[in-house]
């Protein structure tokens, strides 16, 4: 037999935890003294680790109490409930994980794009959605994905969020302080993309003038995908998506100029 406070050292939990669990009857003490401390035999301690492990999982003191008092429990089929639970917890944590790398890979933008993030669209008009319900959709979609391929997205989604941001700029000449901020950004963002790539061929570390000229040679076939209009938000026959290409060639062109002087 164990006093009660040895039995928290033991298991883990505090005086209150097993006081609350003798009040409402999920577990009592095995035994009292004669000056009234409680006392727990080794079945008693089992049951305790048994139940912090259910609540760990998720499970509500009143399931937990249910499947105590119950005439037969299934030991084994609550063990596979409570790896198929914690599996679930796990994918989505993954998925969140990476939404969140996603973002911070971002970087810190500066002011002007903080202002112009604060009223980008996180839902198609037409969705009807909450943003938190679209956040938790793009959770479940992120936690579907293989490691592989979350990797990959965590690479390449902070350079199309800064053409998001880019395409804020139309109208704006291509020199203007904030386009080329946003502009170095994008090509900034891509350079992990780069390494990943070389690292895997087993080449050296990938330069922003490397950045550069694969923009200026893909950026137009790429601006082809009907996703890419959807992507800049362009509501204007493809002026945003011409904008777009125009600046951060542009900001490119300016980059192998600088490198042949």
């Amino acid at each position: 037999m164990k006093k009660l406070s040895e039995v928290c050292k033991y298991v883990g939990v505090t005086r209150r935890t097993l006081q609350e669990y003798n009040k409402i009857g999920l577990l009592h003490p095995s035994a009292k003294t004669e000056s009234g401390y409680w006392l727990y035999d080794d079945n008693a301690i089992m049951t305790l680790a048994f139940i912090q492990i259910m609540v760990e999982t998720g499970y509500t003191r009143k399931e937990i109490k249910s499947l105590l008092q119950a005439s037969e429990l299934d030991l084994n089929r609550e063990y596979d409930h409570m790896l198929e639970t914690l599996e679930a917890k796990k994918k989505r944590i993954e998925g969140l994980i990476s939404i969140i790398k996603t973002v911070k890979g971002i970087g810190v933008a500066p002011e002007s794009a903080s202002l112009i993030a604060q009223h980008m669209d996180f839902t198609p008009p037409s969705s009807g959605k909450s943003i938190m319900q679209s956040f938790n959709d793009s959770i479940k979609t992120m936690s579907d994905y293989s490691e592989e391929d979350r990797e990959h997205i965590e690479l390449a989604t902070p350079f199309w969020t800064w053409l998001k941001l880019l395409g804020r700029m139309k109208g704006k000449p291509f020199d203007d302080i904030a386009v080329n901020e946003y502009c170095r950004s994008a090509l900034n963002s891509l350079m992990p993309v780069g390494d990943y790539l070389q690292e895997n061929e087993g080449g050296e570390k990938t330069t922003i003038v490397e950045i550069a000229s694969g923009i200026i040679e893909n950026i137009s076939d790429i601006a082809q995908d009907p996703d890419f209009a959807t992507l800049v938000n362009d509501r204007d026959g493809g002026e945003t998506v011409t904008y777009v290409v125009n600046a951060i060639k542009h900001y490119c062109s300016k980059i192998l100029s600088e490198e042949t002087k």
